[in-house]
């Protein structure tokens, strides 16, 4: 769980799309961290142990990538936040979200 920072996961409803901010409160002064490309929580949970991390891309921005070499995700560099917290900050909010809809 995270100690240092908290996360927020959103869906964006209209589109295949998790979004991951950091914070609570005002969306206006959250930080975007990293997004992911699935379908449903069942697709996410999925993807997620199999993501492949372009490490040689700028601190910025890096790309996730599935076993199949498609570009499913992004992640922009945040201070103090590692790969590693998104996907569990995603992993934690996708299986809650399976949990509310079964």
């Amino acid at each position: 769980m995270l100690t240092h920072m908290k996360l927020v996961v959103a869906r964006i409803s209209n589109a295949n799309l998790y979004k991951v901010y950091t914070g609570e409160g005002n969306p206006a002064e959250r930080k975007f961290v990293a997004m992911f490309d699935a379908v449903n929580e069942d697709e996410l949970i999925a993807m997620l142990p199999n993501l492949v991390v372009e490490e040689n891309a700028p601190m910025k921005e890096r790309y996730f990538f599935n076993l199949r070499g498609v570009k499913v995700g992004k992640m922009n560099y945040v201070e103090n936040l590692t790969t590693k917290d998104v996907l569990d900050a995603v992993v934690e909010y996708a299986q809650a979200r399976k949990e509310v809809v079964a």
